[in-house]
C-alpha cells in the first residue's frame, strides 16, 4: 500500500527528497537551487511544503513569501545547509519577488556597511528553497511589468501541482478517499 501511495503522489516525494539533499549540498560541493510548485488555490501545494519541513520537525519551519528581502536573508541564514521553505509567492511584493530568487540561490546577501563605513561580513548561505504559488515567479513578476531572466528561471524550477486534468492536484493517488482534505 505504501509503494502504491509513494508512486501515485511523485510531488510529494520530491518535496521530501529535496529536504535531505538540503543537508548534503555542502558535501557535495553543490550551489543552492529551488523548485516552485504552482497550482490553482487547494490544491496540495502548502502540504506538500509542510511535509517538506516536517523532515526537520519543527512546526513553525514554514515561512511566508511575505517578508522583505532583508528578513529573508536573515532567514536563509537560520536555514543555512538545510532546507527553506516559502509558501505563497503572491504574497512577496511582484518587483522584489525575482531579486529574491536570485539572492536565495546565489546564496549571498547584500553588502552592508557598519556605523564607520567599512564593510560589514555578507551574509551567506547554503540551501535548497521549496516554494509555492498560484502563479509562476515570471507571471508574477509581469504585474510590475518586469520580465523574469534566464538565471531566475533555472535557478527556481516550476512544477505543476497538478500535472494531469485526471489528478487532484499533489495527490495523485487518494487511496479510495474522494479528495485531497478527505485523504
Amino acid at each position: 500500500m505504501i509503494a502504491r501511495w509513494c508512486i501515485g503522489n511523485s510531488r510529494l516525494i520530491f518535496a521530501i527528497c529535496a529536504a535531505f539533499a538540503s543537508i548534503i549540498l555542502k558535501f557535495c560541493n553543490l550551489q543552492n537551487f529551488g523548485f516552485h510548485f504552482v497550482g490553482n488555490s487547494s490544491s496540495g501545494k502548502t502540504t506538500c511544503l509542510n511535509v517538506a519541513a516536517s523532515v526537520f520537525g519543527k512546526p513553525k519551519y514554514l515561512v511566508s513569501w511575505k517578508a522583505t528581502d532583508n528578513a529573508l536573508e536573515a532567514v536563509a541564514v537560520k536555514r543555512n545547509d538545510a532546507l527553506l521553505v516559502l509558501d505563497e509567492l503572491s504574497e512577496m511584493s511582484a518587483s522584489k519577488a525575482g531579486e529574491v530568487a536570485y539572492m536565495l540561490a546565489n546564496g549571498q546577501g547584500k553588502k552592508r556597511l557598519d556605523k564607520e563605513c567599512n564593510v560589514r561580513e555578507t551574509l551567506s548561505w547554503r540551501l535548497i528553497f521549496l516554494s509555492s504559488g498560484e502563479v509562476d515567479l515570471n507571471s508574477h513578476m509581469a504585474e510590475d511589468s518586469k520580465t523574469s531572466k534566464a538565471g531566475q528561471k533555472v535557478r527556481l524550477l516550476n512544477i505543476s501541482a497538478k500535472p494531469s486534468k485526471e489528478s487532484n492536484g499533489i495527490f495523485e493517488n487518494l487511496m479510495g478517499f474522494q479528495d485531497g482534505a478527505e485523504f
